[in-house]
């Protein structure tokens, strides 16, 4: 039993949840198979699926999903099994759930990684508490980046105006002499 009054069943016996049973109307159960995946290059229609995230280019976890009920749910991004790092909330349409996740340098560290969806109005207090489904990917440290591009702008912009200011400040003592 998943988190939300959603039910998860082992359909081919592997031991690991094939289907979530979400839509009851008129007792006819409606079945959705699930895919939930992480991608480092957009979502699966221009990417491959990855689970680790090792190099200097690999910044951003993209996840994609199919066969979820129509509704809502929440995206949790995990670092480790505890700690939460940011909460989506999506609208599965068409049975598709879509989400991403930036790595940053202040923030995150290396190591094994959660994604997890669970019922809109469930507030989970960790990983597996009341998932519906979820996928695990390796976060190397080289994926993360080591200096913000934020900061970097506001460093070289501040630069810019220095060497400006100083060049200004040495003209107007040059014409005065």
């Amino acid at each position: 039993m998943g988190g939300d009054g959603v039910d998860i069943y082992d359909i081919d016996g592997d031991g690991s949840p094939d289907v979530v049973a979400a839509e009851y109307e008129n007792d006819v159960i409606a079945w959705h198979r699930v895919e939930w995946e992480s991608y480092k290059s957009g979502y699966f229609t221009d990417g491959e699926v990855c689970n680790i995230f090792s190099n200097g280019t690999e910044h951003t976890v993209y996840m994609y999903g199919t066969g979820f009920a129509p509704g809502t749910y929440k995206v949790i991004y995990w670092e480790r099994t505890t700690t939460e790092r940011q909460v989506d909330v999506q609208s599965a349409q068409n049975g598709a759930i879509m989400s991403h996740y930036t790595f940053t340098e202040s923030m995150d560290n290396p190591g094994t990684w959660y994604a997890g969806v669970y019922g809109a109005d469930y507030d989970p207090s960790s990983y597996a508490d009341g998932l519906i489904w979820g996928d695990t990917f390796e976060v190397e440290a080289g994926a993360i980046p080591e200096f913000p591009t934020v900061i970097i702008t506001i460093v070289v912009i501040g630069l810019c105006f220095g060497i400006y200011y100083l060049m200004r400040k040495r003209m107007m003592a040059y014409v005065k002499t």
